[in-house]
């Protein structure tokens, strides 16, 4: 039985990158022939980004490496195993919303271990820190398990995407900026294109027009259990639902008031991030 009100404390601040790799099994065969990361803060586009190329009919794959740590924090073993197959495969991994160790683990650096970084590519997702810091407090109140959110927490993920896209665009690796809210402007249907192409990945209009049964397009995610502590039941229902891939304008400035400062000092560094985002998928509307 879950106890209520876990403290983060309890649970160590960090799973090594070498723990994880330990578990990780990729083929050392021809194919996959590329394999393209999503990576950022939970609630900042990592699913509909999943979504859009599971949609495609692109082998997607839901957070194997932050199950593994999950599963480490507890005492438990788990493994991801890749089977070998036609490529490109698409690997979604979040930092957050708990624990620290969550938010710290690189799975830029687990894949850079086990792969050649020509097949490897980046697609790194931010949203701009208020609304997801809104965002992640329903996260809390969903999972019930842990207690307020943990400003530190949010923070730290925040902080770390931006450092995991710094070293991956300094190590050569093929990298892109995705800004959903940044591009609020612009159609899914101009953007995805170039987003999937510099990613390597087939594009057709499936990407941005979802099958309307949620079971059907869930059914092309590949996602294997994860302990039940860290559950946020309905947290992924919005993109479930949806008909569409859909790019939100940030909310009004009002929706905003109260955020911790710590918060608000992202905002910055957040617009840094979008503007980058802007120029890697083709320039203003």
């Amino acid at each position: 039985m879950i106890q209520p009100a876990a403290s983060p404390r309890t649970f160590p601040d960090t799973v090594g990158e070498e723990e994880i790799r330990a578990r990780v099994n990729l083929p050392r065969e021809r194919e996959p022939s590329e394999i393209a990361l999503v990576v950022g803060p939970c609630r900042s586009g990592t699913t509909a980004v999943l979504r859009a190329t599971a949609a495609t009919g692109h082998r997607a794959y839901f957070q194997p490496f932050k199950r593994i740590v999950r599963h480490t924090l507890i005492g438990e073993d788990s493994r991801f195993v890749l089977p070998s197959g036609p490529g490109p495969v698409v690997l979604k991994e979040t930092l957050g919303p708990f624990l620290l160790a969550e938010s710290l683990f690189d799975p830029v650096a687990v894949l850079s271990g086990l792969e050649r970084p020509s097949r490897l590519s980046v697609i790194v997702t931010l949203r701009h820190p208020a609304d997801m810091y809104l965002s992640w407090l329903q996260l809390y109140r969903a999972n019930g398990t842990f207690g307020g959110i943990d400003t530190e927490v949010f923070v730290a993920a925040f902080r770390h995407t931006l450092a995991l896209h710094r070293r991956a665009r300094d190590s050569g690796l093929r990298v892109t900026a995705f800004a959903a809210d940044a591009l609020a402007e612009r159609k899914p249907e101009d953007v995805l294109p170039v987003l999937f192409a510099r990613h390597g990945l087939a594009y057709t209009p499936a990407a941005v027009h979802w099958p309307t049964d949620p079971d059907a397009l869930d059914a092309s995610i590949i996602r294997e259990p994860e302990p039940e502590l860290f559950r946020a039941p309905g947290a992924l229902d919005g993109v479930r639902r949806a008909a569409t891939f859909t790019f939100r304008a940030p909310q009004a400035d009002q929706a905003r008031k109260g955020v911790p400062h710590q918060v608000a000092e992202l905002i910055g560094p957040y617009e840094r991030f979008a503007a980058q985002s802007t120029d890697d998928l083709g320039g203003p509307a």
